[in-house]
């Protein structure tokens, strides 16, 4: 969607990038979990109402994760809520 959109762009396929990604090695794909999907539904405002952004801030979270993004808002709230963050 994002890409279709050219608000995210590859050099490559997007599966293709994803495959070769996940070759790295440390680099891994965090499962979507029921706590991560509790964590998104139970964020505090103001986190915008963007169900892919709350995942990321929510996966973040659950697993202590730092977050990069370039999102502002997003980085905004992730500090806000005490979320270590990279502005990406």
């Amino acid at each position: 969607m994002l890409t279709a959109k050219r608000r995210l762009q590859f050099d490559r396929p997007v599966r293709q990038w994803v495959e070769e990604a996940l070759e790295k090695p440390g680099l891994q794909l965090l499962p979507f979990t029921t706590n991560i999907a509790i964590e998104a539904a139970l964020l505090p405002e103001p986190m915008h109402k963007d169900p892919a952004d709350r995942m990321i801030v929510a996966s973040a979270l659950s697993e202590r994760f730092t977050l990069i993004t370039a999102d502002k808002p997003m980085l905004f709230f992730a500090r806000s809520i005490g979320l270590e963050c990279i502005q990406g």
